[in-house]
């Protein structure tokens, strides 16, 4: 059942990539508008596919922890997954904004002292002209 569903996702949401791809080269001309939106199609099917199987994992692991009569050892283990899933992600969104603003930082500062060493190396090459 789960391999008709993948299937048919794939037949949904490839073919018409594959379509625009096998246009193009028959006309020897890419029409990247078609390829675009096959693309977006196609990238759309592929979350929508992983968000529904995923779904349904988690609906059978709901069945089959209630007919053990563990619920709540499920709800803990699916609570703990995906706190520290989040919380992860905000670590790593945080470490890389300081880490981006560290950076723009540093960058603006050397694009100054660049600038200050290349206007002094210019004064002085002006300076060594006029004496002569």
């Amino acid at each position: 059942m789960l391999g008709i569903l993948v299937f048919l996702l794939f037949v949904i949401f490839y073919v018409p990539l594959i379509r625009a791809g096998i246009y193009s080269l028959k006309s020897k001309k890419v029409n990247w508008d078609n390829i675009r939106i096959s693309l977006i199609i196609a990238i759309l099917g592929t979350v929508f596919g992983a968000i529904i199987l995923k779904l349904l994992h988690i609906y059978t692991e709901i069945l089959w922890f209630n007919r053990l009569d563990y619920t709540s050892v499920f709800w803990t283990i699916f609570s703990w997954k995906w706190g520290l899933f989040f919380g992860s992600g905000l670590f790593c969104l945080i470490f890389l904004k300081t880490a981006s603003r560290s950076i723009k930082k540093a960058l603006i500062k050397l694009q100054a002292n660049t600038k200050k060493a290349y206007s002094k190396t210019i004064n002085k090459k002006i300076n060594i002209k006029c004496l002569e």
